[in-house]
């Protein structure tokens, strides 16, 4: 939605632009099919223009940014210029009945029409949400949130002194290890 609205307030500040200076300057009745043959083109060149650059320059419109995704190709890396332009062309026939856009729901890779059409994925890119687990409390210092005291919130293993469990170095390669039973 973001998007959109940048791309219309260009190309309506473009509009009114060239209605001004169309009037001011009353070239007669085939101006006003020049200013609307010049507002075509504009608007097509701009609106593919900042959608395909975005996605080829940083791989995110400003809208997309704001929502946390990013285009990225098959291989994880940046989309070229070519494919850009036929993701941008490739999101008209996903609008068709919007069919495009709901087959995200049901593919197992989450992508639509035009993602499968020009071979890109939508990924996060903000990380992911620590859980909620002792070991992330203890990295907080937060031991009120945790319900448990910070003598409670220490790992055991070798980097705790106090620890009971002990971790012993792997064995040796060729080595078999015995299993000690105490009787």
């Amino acid at each position: 939605m973001c998007d959109l609205l940048i791309v219309a307030a260009v190309n309506i500040t473009f509009l009114m632009v060239t209605g001004f200076v169309s009037n001011v300057l009353n070239f007669g009745a085939w101006s006003n099919q020049l200013l609307a043959g010049m507002t075509l083109i504009f608007g097509s060149v701009w609106s593919i223009g900042y959608f395909a650059f975005s996605w080829t320059l940083t791989g995110q419109t400003l809208g997309m940014a704001l929502l946390g995704v990013r285009v990225v190709s098959t291989s994880g890396s940046y989309i070229t210029l070519w494919r850009a332009v036929l993701r941008y062309f490739s999101l008209y026939l996903s609008a068709i009945l919007l069919l495009g856009y709901f087959w995200v729901l049901i593919d197992d890779r989450r992508q639509g029409f035009h993602d499968k059409i020009a071979r890109t994925f939508v990924v996060y890119t903000w990380p992911a949400p620590k859980t909620a687990t002792a070991h992330f409390y203890r990295q907080r210092g937060d031991f009120l949130h945790a319900g448990c005291s910070a003598d409670q919130m220490q790992p055991p293993g070798p980097m705790n002194p106090s620890a009971t469990t002990q971790v012993a170095p792997p064995p040796a390669q060729g080595t078999q290890v015995q299993s000690q039973r105490s009787t």
